[in-house]
Parts: C-alpha cells; sequence; structure tokens
C-alpha cells in the first residue's frame, strides 16, 4: 500500500513537471523553428535570433499545433475513407499521420506564414508558385523525407528505448528539427525569387470627348490685344514711365532707427514728498549708443561665451555626419546576403553548430533531454 501511494505521488509530481517543463521547452521550440524559417525565406544565411522574454512567444507552441492539425484532420479523413482497416494494424495512424506531415505540412506552413492572416492553412497564390518550381519542390521532399522520419524514430527511442541513447538521442533529434526548418526556409526563399509580376488587365478605352465651356464675365481676345498694344505705345512714347529694379536691401526699412542725436531727457524738480510719475533717464554715454549696437554688442558677447565653453575642434569634416538624430544601427545597414547556389545543400546540415544557432542549439538539448527524463519518470511511474 505504501509502495503503490509512493509511485502514485512521483506519478502526479512528475506529471506536473511535464505540463510545466514542458510548455517551456515546446514554446522556445517553436519560437526558434519560426525564426528559422522567417530569416532563412527572407534570404538571410546567419539567423538573427530576437532578444524576447518568455511571454512574447509563449502563444507559438499553440500556433504550430494548428498548422500541424491541418494535416492530421486530413490524413484522419483519408484513411477513414479510403482504408478503415489501417487502423486495426500495430501502428495504426502513425504511418498516414507521418505521411501527411511530410506532404501537407510544408504546404500549411508556408500558406500560413504568407498569407494575410495566420489562422488560414491554405494560399492558392503559394500552391501556384510551388508548382511553378517542381524541381525544387521535388529535392526539398526527398531531403525532408528522411530527416522527418529519422527524427519521429529517435522520439520513439528515446521515450521507450534504453536511458543510455538519451545523449545521443536527443542532440541528433534537436539538430534533426533545425535542418527541417532550414529546408522550408530554403524552400520559400526558392519560390520566391520565380514570383511573376502581375499582368495589367487590358481596358477599353473611352473616347474623349471635348467641351466647350463660355465665361459671360471673360473679355473678348481682341479687346485684350487692342489694350495690349496701347500700353506698350504708351510705354515706348513716355520713358519716364519705365520703372527701374532696384536691390531691396537698399531699401529704408520702416523699422530702422532715424538718425541725430537722441532728444535730451527733460529735467523736473524732484519733489521729495511726491511719488516718481516717470523712470530715470539714461546716463549720457549710454544714451548716445543706439539700440540696435547694444544688441548686436550682447550677441557678439554671447558668442564667444558660447564658443569659449565648446570644445576645441580640430576639423569639423572629421565628425561623423548623420541626417538624424539618433544614428542607425551599423548591423542592420548591410543588406543580407543571399543564398549560395546550391539551396538545399550550402550550409543546411551544418546549420545547428554555424554561427549565432550554436547557443539556441545547446539551450534546447539541455531543456529537451529534462524533459524526456520527465516523461520516461512518469511513464514508469503511471498507474496500471
Amino acid at each position: 500500500m505504501a509502495g503503490a501511494l509512493g509511485g502514485l505521488l512521483i506519478f502526479f509530481s512528475s506529471l506536473i513537471a511535464v505540463v510545466i517543463f514542458g510548455l517551456l521547452t515546446l514554446s522556445y521550440a517553436a519560437h526558434g523553428y519560426l525564426a528559422i524559417v522567417e530569416d532563412t525565406g527572407a534570404g538571410s544565411d546567419d539567423v538573427r535570433w530576437p532578444d524576447e522574454s518568455f511571454t512574447d512567444f509563449i502563444w507559438k507552441p499553440f500556433y504550430l499545433a494548428w498548422v500541424v492539425a491541418g494535416p492530421v484532420v486530413v490524413s484522419w479523413f483519408g484513411v477513414m475513407a479510403i482504408v478503415p482497416q489501417l487502423l486495426d494494424g500495430p501502428l495504426g495512424m502513425f504511418v498516414a499521420v507521418a505521411a501527411a506531415l511530410w506532404l501537407l505540412f510544408p504546404i500549411f506552413m508556408l500558406s500560413s506564414l504568407s498569407g494575410r492572416s495566420g489562422i488560414l492553412v491554405l494560399h492558392f497564390a503559394l500552391l501556384a508558385r510551388l508548382i511553378r518550381h517542381p524541381g525544387v519542390l521535388l529535392l526539398f521532399y526527398l531531403l525532408s523525407g528522411p530527416v522527418l522520419a529519422a527524427g519521429l524514430a529517435l522520439v520513439y527511442f528515446g521515450l521507450f528505448g534504453s536511458v543510455l541513447i538519451l545523449p545521443v538521442a536527443v542532440p541528433a533529434c534537436v539538430s534533426l528539427f533545425f535542418i527541417h526548418a532550414r529546408l522550408l526556409g530554403r524552400l520559400a526563399w526558392c519560390i520566391s525569387q520565380g514570383a511573376a509580376p502581375k499582368k495589367a488587365t487590358s481596358k477599353k478605352r473611352r473616347k474623349r470627348v471635348k467641351t466647350k465651356t463660355s465665361d459671360p464675365w471673360a473679355v473678348p481676345d481682341e479687346e485684350l490685344e487692342v489694350f495690349e498694344e496701347d500700353e506698350n505705345a504708351q510705354a515706348v512714347a513716355d520713358p519716364s514711365t519705365h520703372i527701374t529694379a532696384r536691390d531691396p536691401r537698399t531699401l529704408p526699412s520702416p523699422h530702422a532707427l532715424k538718425a541725430g542725436p537722441p532728444p535730451a531727457p527733460v529735467e523736473e524738480e524732484e519733489d521729495e514728498w511726491a511719488p516718481r510719475k516717470k523712470p530715470y533717464a539714461l546716463a549720457a554715454d549710454e544714451a548716445s549708443i543706439p539700440r540696435s549696437e547694444q544688441l548686436a554688442e550682447r550677441v557678439i558677447a554671447a558668442e564667444d561665451v558660447i564658443a569659449a565653453a565648446a570644445p576645441h575642434v580640430a576639423d569639423a569634416d572629421a565628425l561623423p555626419k548623420t541626417d538624424t538624430l539618433f544614428p542607425p544601427d551599423p548591423r542592420f545597414l548591410k543588406p543580407p546576403e543571399p543564398p549560395p547556389r546550391f539551396t538545399l545543400f550550402s550550409n543546411v546540415w551544418s546549420f545547428p553548430v554555424n554561427g549565432s544557432s550554436l547557443r539556441p542549439f545547446v539551450q534546447l538539448i539541455f531543456m529537451g533531454t529534462i524533459l524526456v527524463i520527465f516523461l520516461r519518470l512518469m511513464l514508469m511511474t503511471r498507474p496500471t
């Protein structure tokens, strides 16, 4: 009785650990898969892993589950309609589901990413592009089939095989996971290169009908010509009517101060018992200086103070010139390099351990190993 109670306690504890740690692992795995597919499909040879928190990509495993549900449902209805006796076999629906994932999941995944909404898992424009690239599509299926089959086999032996196979099965399964995402991204890049431009639709040209408008207040053209001739004749006859152009800077400003000595202040007898009615007059030396010159002297003094406080720069051209207040990040100024010539082979099979993918690869191996240990513990202690 105590042994059964202890086994039940271990089972529920491992079940809670599988739920919590499984959500973390699947969220990170879905986040990595989508990042690889999107960056590779955009033409980037090196994936830029976004620095996001867990709450930002917790929805991604549910999104991938929605896309995977499409092939599963199609395979279920196909087996039930064509070969229902397959359900009585030892593998049941496993073969049909694996075949549907191999054939339909890439189409549904790319359709969801390229469509207007991620909920729609079938995009007819994408199907037209895939049909225009039969060679690339066939090569993708030939390469992704063994990858998917090996990954499913490793998952099975990792859960139900010997414990000694875990150090090999988990890294190999994560590597195949990254390689499949890389192949799918390269397929997306290949089909996007041959997108045909839309043909302009032919429209019937309508005949333009000339319209004539009349202004009742307009002056006839003949009278205008006579009026212009009279003005020209008058200007030639009287040369004093010609207007000579002047530089506007030489014209007197209406706001300029009048030249001449300022008026002398009027002195009044000061009554010590009466309040002061007028302000004190300026001194003779200050009153003799025009106000415009006083303002100019103050501006020059302020510029001297600013120049003395600013750091000295020997060459102004040596300073970096930017059009914006905040200069852009140099990492995004360089355009991404195009994929190599052999798109489905170069930097695909060694992608998990190259460049920026090594750190997520190691992290996912660690998380996957812990998840598999909890799953095996839950299966061992499950009540029978």
